[in-house]
């Protein structure tokens, strides 16, 4: 669009090399890899990074997919087994008979992470919860549903690229106040144009042509996500 293209040049990126570093969490043991307090999300410490104990295995329909893209990892066979994140209990095709999955629940009708989507708990009535719509592939792969049109698309994501992404920029216009900065990338997606863009994000505080990343771990700002974790400055 027009506005394609804006920031390039002085503002793009204060960053003086490219973006191959970002701020990672680097575990010690298995301990350090529980979440809000002591809670256990199924992650292990493996080489220094927290990660799945066990890796997903090829899917079979898109529901286990959206589970899996909606960080849902606990298996429940009522809505008292997911107190414990505040969520639900749904029903979720191999996830076995009467057995389910924990999704997060919205808050006054919101979510923090994914959308707001409408799925059967484990007794069968309707409830909203938290998610990221997904689809299995013909190679049993998750991935994101592609669209063909901007009503395939979500409030996040509301146009469609030529190659079928959801994305949420067509322009710099449409990243205008947009908290991760105000360019619209070559992905499709709002990227930093200054540091100050950056300030607080997960990757670092640095801004490299639209990405987010880091120098030094000094760069390495926000909360981490796992309970005892440390920032190291890294590339991936």
């Amino acid at each position: 669009g027009e506005g394609e293209g804006e920031g390039e040049g002085e503002g793009e990126g204060e960053g003086e090399a490219p973006a191959n570093d970002f701020c990672q969490e680097e575990c010690v043991d298995n301990a350090d890899c529980t979440v809000a307090d002591g809670f256990d999300a199924g992650f292990i410490c493996t080489d220094g990074r927290c990660v799945q104990s066990e890796p997903p295995a090829a899917c079979s329909t898109d529901e286990l997919c959206t589970a899996q893209a909606s960080g849902a990892t606990t298996s429940c066979t009522a809505n008292a087994d997911c107190a414990a994140t505040g969520g639900t209990c749904v029903d979720v095709d191999d996830a076995g008979a009467g057995a389910g999955l924990c999704f997060f629940a919205p808050t006054a009708g919101a979510c923090i992470v994914g959308e707001v989507l409408t799925r059967s708990d484990i007794n069968g009535a309707a409830a909203e919860v938290c998610g990221n719509e997904a689809v299995c592939n013909d190679t049993g792969a998750c991935g994101a549903p592609p669209c063909a049109t901007a009503a395939d698309c979500g409030e996040g994501t509301p146009f469609c690229a030529d190659d079928g992404r959801c994305v949420q920029c067509d322009d710099n216009a449409d990243c205008a106040g947009n908290p991760a900065g105000e360019l619209c990338t070559a992905a499709g997606f709002c990227g930093c144009s200054l540091d100050e863009d950056c300030t607080g994000s997960f990757s670092g505080d640095i801004c490299f042509a639209g990405s987010c990343g880091c120098n030094v771990v000094a760069d390495c700002n926000s909360d981490t996500a796992f309970d005892g974790t440390s920032h190291v400055c890294a590339g991936i």
